[in-house]
């Protein structure tokens, strides 16, 4: 859950809204946060890396072992500043 949490928390940095936000009403809200079937929408972000938004699209995984675990995303960013 703190993989999902911090793709949400990123995506509204990116985007400025929560994954699930136009969604209004609460059950419809945790129905398609809990449905695998769901598309969560990446709206085109030109001022950000497209690096970033991979990466909240791997945090919001519906499948739990599909998500990178915090160890991985922390090596993946570490091997980034390297190249820099």
């Amino acid at each position: 859950s703190d993989v999902w949490s911090l793709g949400c928390i990123l995506y509204q940095l990116v985007y400025r809204r929560t994954p699930f936000q136009h969604i209004n009403q609460i059950w419809a809200k945790l129905a398609a946060i809990t449905d695998p079937k769901h598309t969560i929408q990446y709206p085109k972000a030109d001022w950000v890396s497209p690096r970033i938004v991979d990466s909240i699209r791997k945090c919001l995984q519906y499948d739990i072992k599909s998500r990178p675990s915090v160890q991985d995303l922390i090596e993946e960013y570490e091997q980034l500043l390297k190249k820099i």
